[in-house]
């Protein structure tokens, strides 16, 4: 599973490292991380998070569970990520 991105490293550049990178393979399960977490490292709000998040969810396209989140249609969840 990727690390986390540290210190001045956002969310979206972790994504984007671990989509480019020929020696991992994109996550395919459960990610341990709190939405308080993931809120910091995306540099928004936990209420703005909960709610994209949820949109996510009722989509299909993930899971929300008690200090975890995965995917459920990597897939399609990747093609929002790229802009697709």
């Amino acid at each position: 599973m990727p690390a986390c991105p540290g210190p001045g490293t956002s969310g979206r550049q972790s994504i984007q490292a671990s989509r480019t990178s020929p020696s991992r393979s994109p996550p395919t399960q459960e990610a341990p991380l709190t939405q308080a977490e993931l809120a910091a490292m995306s540099n928004v709000s936990r209420n703005t998070l909960g709610t994209i998040l949820r949109s996510l969810q009722d989509a299909g396209l993930i899971s929300i569970g008690y200090g975890k989140i995965g995917p459920l249609q990597s897939e399609k969840l990747r093609a929002l990520v790229e802009g697709g």
